[in-house]
């Protein structure tokens, strides 16, 4: 019988919903990105000493980026359904082919983002606090009530 339990409980893991929590390596980019704003401010690492950050193609669904400065990371192709980038600083990043489905972007800054779209941008949460790209306008769907 132990072992129908066993066989039974491996395929309840199996059949659970995926865990929004990315793997430790990926929570580990992610802190060091949310300092980043913290060692700019305060001139720890000069501007000829940064190196851009290639996250390319990389889970990040639900991560939590409140208030992170992405200037100039490579997400193109990265998985941000259900992440937090209110108040982002996303300034020169390239998003292209980035999954953004119920990202949140209220008050992130995307001035000069690179490859974003308006369909990532329909997928996403934003409002008028939300400083988009010159070429994209805000979607309608940010102005209906949820």
């Amino acid at each position: 019988m132990p072992e129908a339990e066993d066989e039974q409980s491996e395929r309840d893991k199996q059949n659970a919903a995926p865990s929004l929590t990315p793997p430790a390596d990926i929570e580990a980019i992610l802190w060091v990105l949310t300092r980043l704003k913290e060692y700019e401010q305060n001139d720890t690492v000069p501007e000829d000493d940064r190196i851009p950050i290639n996250i390319r193609e990389a889970y990040l669904e639900g991560a939590d980026l409140y208030m992170a400065n992405l200037r100039g990371v490579y997400f193109d192709g990265a998985n941000l359904d259900g992440a937090n980038l209110e108040g982002a600083f996303l300034r020169g990043a390239n998003l292209a082919k980035a999954e953004f489905y119920r990202a949140n972007l209220y008050r992130a800054n995307l001035q000069g983002a690179v490859g974003l779209t308006q369909e990532q941008l329909a997928q996403a949460f934003g409002d008028e606090t939300t400083n988009l790209p010159e070429l994209l306008a805000m979607p309608k769907s940010w102005t209906q009530s949820e």
